[in-house]
C-alpha cells in the first residue's frame, strides 16, 4: 500500500537568520524548516569552526541521571541498557555500553534491542519481563536510549520490582509532560500515588532534549546526542574527562 510522503511546511527565516545564512533564502529556508531558527544555532550548523559544545549539565536531567548512575556504578550494581533497532538506537546502544564497559565493567553490564518484526519501538512490558528473567545477573539498573518518554507500563513495571530507571529520550513528549513546565514541575521520582501507577515520571531521571527551551539548540539533539552528553558528564565526575571521544 502506497504510503503519502509528509513534507514540512516551507520554513520562515528571520532576518538573523537571513544573514547568518550568508543572505541564501534558500539556505535560510532550509535551515527554518527544520528548526534551527537561531543565527547562533545557524553558524553552528553550517561551518563547525563557529560551534561552540554546550556543557552537558545545561541538557536537563543530565546531572540528575549521572548522579544516579556514578552511584549504581560505585555500588557494583548490574545495568541493562534499553535500546532501539533503528540507527540513532543502535548507535544510542553501543555508544552506552562502550562507556559503561569502561567505567563498569563489560561483566556488570548488559543490553537490549528490540526486534524490529516482533517487539516493534518502544519497551513491551512483557518483553521486558523476559529479557529480565532471563539475564544471566540480575539486573538493578535499566537505563534507556532513544526511548522511554511514553514507556510508562515498562517503567512502573520496573520500579514495582525495585528497579533504578533512567530515561534518555529525545522523541516529542507525551501530554504528562507537555502539560509541565521542567523549570518548576518534577520530571521524575514521583510516588505511583501521586502520578499513577503507568506515569513515565516513576522513574529516577527523565532526560530528553524537548525539555529545553523552544529556541534552546539542543532541543534538537538525536538520541545518539542525548547519550554522548550523558557519557560526557559521566566521565567528567568518574575523573576520565575527555576520554568519552576516545
Amino acid at each position: 500500500m502506497d504510503q503519502p510522503w509528509i513534507v514540512l511546511p516551507p520554513g520562515e527565516p528571520s532576518p538573523e537568520l537571513l544573514e547568518a545564512a550568508g543572505g541564501h533564502a534558500l539556505v535560510a529556508g532550509l535551515l527554518a524548516q527544520r528548526g534551527i531558527t537561531g543565527a547562533d544555532a545557524a553558524r553552528g550548523f553550517l561551518d563547525p569552526s563557529d560551534y561552540t559544545p554546550a556543557p552537558p549539565t545545561r541538557l536537563i536531567g543530565v546531572a540528575h541521571a549521572v548522579e544516579q548512575l556514578h552511584a549504581a556504578i560505585d555500588a557494583g550494581r548490574n545495568i541493562l541498557v534499553w535500546g532501539d533497532f533503528d540507527v540513532d538506537g543502535q548507535t544510542s546502544t553501543s555508544l552506552l555500553v562502550a562507556a559503561l564497559h569502561k567505567l563498569a565493567g563489560p561483566e556488570r553490564v548488559r543490553f537490549h534491542v528490540p526486534n524490529r518484526f516482533t517487539e516493534s519501538h518502544g519497551i513491551k512490558t512483557d518483553k521486558l519481563a523476559q529479557v529480565l528473567m532471563q539475564s544471566d545477573i540480575p539486573i538493578h539498573v535499566i537505563l534507556t536510549c532513544d526511548t522511554g518518554i511514553a514507556e510508562g507500563p515498562a517503567i512502573g513495571y520496573a520500579k514495582d520490582r525495585g528497579i533504578t530507571v533512567l530515561v534518555t529520550d529525545h522523541h516529542d513528549l507525551t501530554p504528562e509532560f507537555a502539560a509541565l513546565d521542567p523549570t518548576v514541575d518534577p520530571l521524575w521520582g514521583m510516588d505511583a500515588a501521586d502520578v499513577g501507577q503507568d506515569s513515565v515520571r516513576r522513574a529516577d531521571a527523565v532526560v530528553n532534549p524537548k525539555f529545553q527551551p523552544p529556541d534552546d539548540p539542543l532541543r534538537t539533539l538525536p538520541g545518539v546526542g542525548v547519550a554522548y552528553k550523558l557519557v560526557q558528564h559521566l566521565f567528567a565526575v568518574s575523573g576520565h574527562a575527555g576520554e568519552e571521544r576516545e
